[in-house]
């Protein structure tokens, strides 16, 4: 069951789904919080640069690519190249990684981004509900309501981003000398249609137009115990055993499915168990119970995510009220009304 997980984020799945483990489970938020870390452990082992190659040859050898699409996908090989371990010590340093913030009112953006599996958190900004929940559902999105008092057009972006980077390192996904990946509208502030991208670097005052970067490949040897000769080969990731056991991680970009049953009908404390051991998406079953009883366990499983919005925003209230020089922008944002909330 283990490497059957592991092997599908090696394969570049969207999401993973426990069915009967948590629908019958004695303890749901167990098997979560297990599916959690055999999905965050795999990530370690995947080797963006190769699946990006993989992808994009794959993709534009059956189909051309659009300049749309182009754009999009440079989002990922971006952070691919800002992710590398230039200096060769096997960490990724403050300076060597990023967070994508991606402007979506359509969900084109953000899809268009995801396919490529950036190596990155992507945080998507939207207006639209819909696109929000959609994004739980997608590899590496995290989604976010635009802040209260924007209206969504272009010459709101450095004001909505200034929100986003707050709440972003609030979150700890960005700090002091990480690249901030933006992608909006060329002519407005969803980058949909006419996409555009532009990297900040936190600590810096100014953006800074995507140039292409350059980044040294590190030749490793390792044995193969099938030929048992010694291959040079190109790796883009350095695994050891301290990357495991001692990680700092803030993001897991495979999401988790947990399906609803006997085991968290009307439980709240074991709903609000799955989602804080990391549950992306709640599925329901719609053949085992009657219409009414159906609708009864919706009602009350958007109560409970309506409580931990009220909630998270009640924290964001408090950081903002007590902001250091550091973080002086107030945190506005509202999150989708989904389990990835």
């Amino acid at each position: 069951e283990m490497t059957d997980v592991a092997n599908a984020v090696l394969d570049g799945t969207d999401a993973v789904m426990l069915s009967s483990e948590t629908a019958n489970s004695s303890d749901p938020p167990v098997v979560v919080n297990m599916m959690n870390r055999i999905v965050s452990n795999a990530e370690l082992g995947v080797d963006y640069s190769y699946q990006y190659d993989w992808l994009r040859h794959n993709i534009s050898g059956k189909n051309a690519v659009s300049a749309v699409e182009a754009t999009f996908a440079s989002v990922a090989r971006a952070a691919i190249l800002f992710g590398l371990d230039a200096n060769g010590d096997g960490v990724t340093d403050v300076n060597e990684g990023s967070v994508a913030v991606v402007f979506s009112h359509t969900g084109a953006a953000a899809m268009g981004v995801a396919k490529y599996r950036p190596s990155c958190p992507v945080i998507v900004v939207s207006d639209d509900t819909q696109v929000l929940r959609n994004c739980s559902g997608w590899f590496g999105l995290l989604p976010m309501q635009l802040p209260e008092g924007f209206i969504g057009v272009r010459g709101e972006l450095q004001g909505v981003l200034e929100e986003v980077t707050n709440l972003a390192t609030y979150l700890g996904l960005a700090y002091d000398g990480k690249h901030v990946i933006v992608l909006a509208g060329r002519d407005e502030l969803w980058g949909d249609q006419s996409p555009e991208i532009t990297v900040k670097t936190l600590g810096m005052d100014r953006s800074q137009s995507l140039r292409p970067q350059t980044s040294q490949l590190h030749l490793a040897q390792y044995q193969s115990p099938f030929q048992g000769n010694s291959i040079s080969c190109v790796q883009t990731l350095n695994v050891t055993p301290e990357t495991v056991i001692e990680k700092v991680s803030n993001r897991r970009g495979t999401k988790i499915i947990a399906t609803l049953g006997p085991s968290s009908w009307g439980k709240e404390d074991t709903i609000n168990g799955m989602l804080d051991a990391g549950a992306s998406i709640f599925r329901i079953i719609s053949g085992v119970k009657t219409l009414d009883f159906l609708q009864t366990m919706v009602t009350d499983l958007k109560i409970v995510l309506e409580k931990r919005r009220l909630s998270y925003e009640a924290v964001a209230a408090t950081v903002a009220a007590s902001a250091t020089a550091t973080m002086p922008m107030s945190m506005s944002f509202k999150m989708s009304s989904s389990g990835a909330a």
